[in-house]
């Protein structure tokens, strides 16, 4: 799952994980296998930035990171 969350210290990151079935995302369960924070200077952080993923290799995420793309509409 791709999602945006606000962590504890206010701070709001991008990630991408596993989060468990019928669970909330950007919580201690979940698998977080990506990670990026907010880009400077963007005003939409509605769409994930695109680099300056950090990879958690310990939960199974590799380098290099993935470069994200919003999905193209059909219409």
């Amino acid at each position: 799952m791709l999602f945006r969350c606000k962590l504890s210290d206010g701070t709001r990151r991008w990630y991408i994980s596993i989060v468990p079935e019928d669970g909330n995302p950007g919580t201690t369960q979940d698998i977080d296998f990506y990670a990026v924070g907010l880009s400077p200077g963007v005003v939409d952080h509605s769409i994930p930035p695109r680099d300056g993923w950090t990879a958690f290799p310990s939960n199974g995420g590799a380098s290099p990171p993935p470069t994200v793309y919003p999905k193209e509409s059909n219409s």
